[in-house]
Formats: structure tokens, C-alpha cells, sequence
């Protein structure tokens, strides 16, 4: 993912944050909050762009995942992304789509980890 990507997509995500935290009427939802496990140890050799192609794969990974199921990315921040299921787009099993979306994560991350590549430059 190209900066001026990611760049957009966060001021996407939080543009629809607000509307979402604006939105009329009460009601629930579920928050799922997600980051890469030893992220520091994985890149502190890595110069930062290297340590951006390797994360940006993984960040992508998650985030679809989450709109597969109709959540909707909050903040992709670092190595972490947070996301609402049931909000803005209200849906009444939206803790199974958060449940359904983290699943899904964790198969489509152990596909990646296997995924063989070079490694980086600047390592």
C-alpha cells in the first residue's frame, strides 16, 4: 500500500467515525481491536519502508476482514487496526461478525506468515 493510500483510508475511516458517532438513536455494537503480535521484534532491524511492506500486507489482511463481515475500520494505526460491527451499518449479530472477522484474520495471517518471501531490503 502506497502512503498517500493509507493516508486516504485513515481520513476515510475517520471521517466515517464521526458520522457514525453522530448517527441518531441508541443502540449496540461490537468493538474488535486487533494488532500483530511482537510487531517491535519483527521490524527493529527494518529500515521504514521495508517495515512497511511487510506490515502493510497484514494490515490489508484485517482490514478486510472486517468489511467482509460489514464492519467498519475505525483507525488503522502502526500495527493495529480497530473496528465497529454494528455501527454505522446496524446488524443484530454483529458480535458473530466480529467473531467471524477475527477468525478470519488469524487464517488469512498464518497463510501470510507461511507465504515465503525475500527478505526486505534495508535489513
Amino acid at each position: 500500500m502506497k502512503a498517500s493510500s493509507r493516508t486516504g483510508n485513515l481520513n476515510a475511516c475517520r471521517a466515517g467515525w464521526e458520522s457514525a458517532k453522530c448517527g441518531e438513536g441508541k443502540g449496540s455494537g461490537t468493538a474488535l481491536f486487533v494488532d500483530i503480535k511482537d510487531y517491535t521484534a519483527l521490524i527493529e532491524d527494518l529500515d521504514p519502508e521495508a517495515a512497511r511492506r511487510l506490515i502493510d500486507p497484514a494490515l490489508q489482511l484485517m482490514m478486510d476482514a472486517v468489511h467482509r463481515y460489514e464492519g467498519f475500520v475505525v483507525q488503522p494505526t502502526g500495527d493495529s487496526i480497530s473496528a465497529l460491527f454494528g455501527a454505522p451499518l446496524t446488524h443484530e449479530d454483529h458480535p458473530q461478525r466480529a467473531l467471524y472477522a477475527a477468525l478470519l484474520m488469524q487464517a488469512e495471517s498464518k497463510r501470510y506468515a507461511e507465504r515465503p518471501r525475500r527478505v526486505p531490503a534495508g535489513r
